[in-house]
Order: structure tokens, then C-alpha cells, then sequence
């Protein structure tokens, strides 16, 4: 049987720990701008554009983190963290990733499945992820879900607003003392952090997604410029996190699940990857450890090789989709 009480101390979240590896993940950005740029050679640019999109790409997983509310045990500065130093610079929304991924979490598979995918198929799809097409058609996708998302939420208002203004409201003091209460709830929610105003714990004001992208991007542009070499923001930054990202994406998303029947059973329907050198690239900050997140996404990602030695030790581990290699999985989905 698996040790519960172990796994209840490995949902302990410890934010000097996220801190510190978002603090490591932009000194590897910023130290490759400025090699890059001090040695000004296109092999070097090369180089490091993929170790850029290697390091974006560890920033997306600690979006992740925080979509799970990993960052910090206060849901508000786990979300001001979490938009302001990842997603805002990627020029995402830390909240629309969250509400597609925990989809994700409710169906990882499905019947629709593409894999076993022909090898010149997914020639064709890392050429697209390549010349930034995949890229576009992530960001439409995601558009038009949050779009969808806002309609649906405008409807319920106006709908609730309806249903408001034919209700007669019976006692105004009632009125406010809900209105207190309410108050009284959503602090205790967001750990104390809201003080003077409602803000629901999960959101932030949209201005600040804007803001956030405004800010990081702002500062990435202003260090290239005390380089004198502006130029090289869309080159160094955009161009790497629209293209070579895309092909991490990929390989990441067809080792976690591709050509997996779907199954309530987390182990089977999910990968583990044991290689910290792919992983390094492929999965950073131990998402290789994926049934492992999926068993338990509440556990953050410091604890997930922790985690799966607890549950091995358990003896209810299901090895069948414990891999050693990113390639060995590819060789087995892609086809001739």
C-alpha cells in the first residue's frame, strides 16, 4: 500500500524552492543573450535560440506549476508569480492555460487519438512547428475557447441580471450582511491576501495579464537594448518561443500520451521518462515524472521523483509505461 502520510508531506509546497528555479531558469536566458550577442557569430545565434526555446520551455512547465497552484500556498501571489514572471513574458494567460489543462486532466487520451502517426506525417508536423504555423494555430485555438469562455460567462450574467432585477430584495441589511460574509470567505481563500476590495482568489484583474506582458517583455527588450543590439529581441525571444519551442511541445506531448488507449487508470493511459539529460530539454523541473503528476497533481514538482519512489515502494507501480529513452517512445508511435 502507498505510505499516505508520505504523500500528504510531499503536497507540503515550499516556495523558496519555485523561486529559486525560475531565478536559475532567466539567469540561462539572460546569460544567453549576452553570449550570443558578445560573440555575434550565427552558429553561436543558433545555439542559442535552441537553448533559449530549452528555457522557455522550463518556464512553461513552471506555468504549469502554478496552473496547479504549485508556486505558493497563497493562491493570489502564486497567480501574481506565476503571470507576471512566466506567462506575461511568454505573452500568455496563466489562466486560460489553466482552464484548457485541467481539461486535460480529465481526459489525458482520447478515442481520436493520431498515433501511431507515419513518419513523413510527423516530418510534416515538426516542419510546421518549425516555420511558426503551429504556433498560430495554438494561439486561434486557445482564442477561441477563451472567446467561447467569455460568451458563455456574458450569457450567465446577463441571464442572473434578469433573474436580479425581478427579484425584490427583502431586507437591505440582510443584503449587506451577505455581502460581508462573502467578503469574510474569499479572504480566507486567498490566504489573507485581499484586503479592501473582492477579488476572486483564482483570477487576477484582466488588465494585469496585459500588464504582465507589457512588463516582461519590456525589461527583456530594455537588456538588449543596453547591449545595443534591440534588434535581437525578436530574433533571441520571439522567434525561438514561435518556432523551435513548438518542436519541444511535440516530442514532450507524443512521450506523455500519444498512441495510449484511454483508461481510468492513470499508469495506462500516461509516461514516465527516467533520462535527466532528455529530460533536461524535453521535460524540465521533473515533468518526466508524468503518471506520477497525473496520480497526484498536487504534489508539486521538487517531490515528484520523491513520489515515485513512494509509490514504488508501495508495490502498486505499473512499470509498462516507465521508459528510458524520448527516442525508444518515438520509434514505437511514428511508423513507417
Amino acid at each position: 500500500m502507498v505510505n499516505e502520510q508520505e504523500i500528504q508531506r510531499l503536497k507540503k509546497i515550499r516556495p523558496n524552492y519555485a523561486i529559486l528555479s525560475l531565478a536559475l531558469d532567466w539567469l540561462q536566458i539572460f546569460a544567453a543573450f549576452y553570449v550570443a550577442i558578445m560573440v555575434d557569430h550565427w552558429l553561436f545565434y543558433l545555439i542559442a535560440m535552441v537553448f533559449i526555446a530549452r528555457c522557455q520551455h522550463a518556464l512553461y512547465m513552471m506555468m504549469h506549476e502554478a496552473a496547479h497552484f504549485g508556486l505558493h500556498s497563497s493562491i493570489l501571489v502564486n497567480n501574481y508569480i506565476g503571470q507576471f514572471a512566466i506567462a506575461g513574458p511568454a505573452l500568455f494567460s496563466l489562466f486560460v492555460y489553466r482552464s484548457n489543462h485541467l481539461n486535460h486532466h480529465r481526459h489525458p487520451t482520447s478515442d481520436d487519438d493520431q498515433y501511431p502517426l507515419k513518419k513523413s506525417k510527423f516530418a510534416v508536423e515538426l516542419l510546421e512547428d518549425l516555420f511558426c504555423y503551429s504556433y498560430f494555430r495554438y494561439m486561434k485555438l486557445f482564442i477561441v475557447a477563451f472567446a467561447k469562455k467569455v460568451r458563455r460567462r456574458k450569457e450567465r450574467d446577463e441571464e442572473a441580471k434578469k433573474e436580479e432585477e425581478e427579484k425584490r430584495i427583502a431586507d437591505k441589511l440582510k443584503a449587506e450582511k451577505e455581502d460581508l460574509e462573502l467578503e469574510k470567505i474569499e479572504i480566507k481563500n486567498s490566504g489573507g491576501n485581499v484586503k479592501g476590495r473582492r477579488t476572486h482568489p483564482h483570477k487576477l484583474p484582466k488588465y494585469m495579464v496585459l500588464s504582465s506582458m507589457l512588463l516582461g517583455n519590456g525589461i527583456i527588450i530594455l537588456f538588449f537594448y543596453l547591449l545595443d543590439a534591440t534588434l535581437m529581441y525578436p530574433i533571441l525571444w520571439l522567434l525561438p518561443m514561435f518556432s523551435i519551442l513548438f518542436v519541444f511541445f511535440r516530442i514532450r506531448g507524443v512521450c506523455e500520451h500519444g498512441g495510449l488507449k484511454v483508461d481510468d487508470n492513470s499508469m495506462l493511459t500516461t509516461r514516465t521518462i527516467i533520462n535527466p539529460l532528455q529530460a533536461y530539454f524535453f521535460h524540465p523541473h521533473r515533468a518526466n515524472y508524468h503518471i506520477e503528476h497525473h496520480l497526484y497533481p498536487n504534489v508539486p514538482y521538487y517531490n515528484l521523483k520523491k513520489l515515485h519512489t513512494v509509490i514504488k515502494e508501495g508495490g502498486q507501480y505499473n512499470t509498462t509505461n516507465v521508459y528510458r529513452s524520448y527516442f525508444h517512445i518515438i520509434n514505437n508511435v511514428v511508423t513507417y
